[in-house]
């Protein structure tokens, strides 16, 4: 950069000038960094509850089927979460969580006699779903 352009004004408003223009470009930065963190948050957050969202539709479900792929959904969606916590003395609440849900899922397919979702044509589960 030349001095006195534009660019680099000379003097002592060049000396002000590149300091706001460095500080402008380190507050930009963290503004950055700052909004990847909280998109990063925000992944973590919406990974952290998917399972309770699936959990959620599977009890309020009430046809025999559509209940039975519900559950499957929310067991799934658990077991992943399970995956990406794994187990530690730190997260042994919401693993004992999850281990409550599943339990819970479980049991309401197997006193409700759910089958288990196959949407595969010609399965028992399928085809009594469509005549019910």
């Amino acid at each position: 950069m030349r001095q006195g352009s534009v660019l680099a004004p000379s003097g002592t408003f060049g000396s002000v000038f590149r300091l706001l223009v460095s500080k402008f470009r380190r507050t930009l930065i963290h503004i950055v960094s700052f909004s990847q963190g909280c998109a990063e948050q925000k992944r973590e957050n919406e990974d952290q509850f998917a399972w309770l969202e699936a959990y959620e539709a599977a009890l309020l479900e009430f046809n025999a089927h559509r209940a039975s792929l519900a559950i499957d959904t929310a067991v799934k969606a658990i077991d992943r979460r399970k995956q990406l916590l794994g187990f530690s003395s730190k997260n042994a609440h919401e693993w004992q969580l999850l281990e409550h849900a599943t339990r819970t899922l479980l049991t309401i397919r197997t006193h409700r006699v759910l089958p288990a979702a196959d949407n595969t044509p010609g399965n028992v589960a399928h085809d009594a779903s469509r005549t019910a």
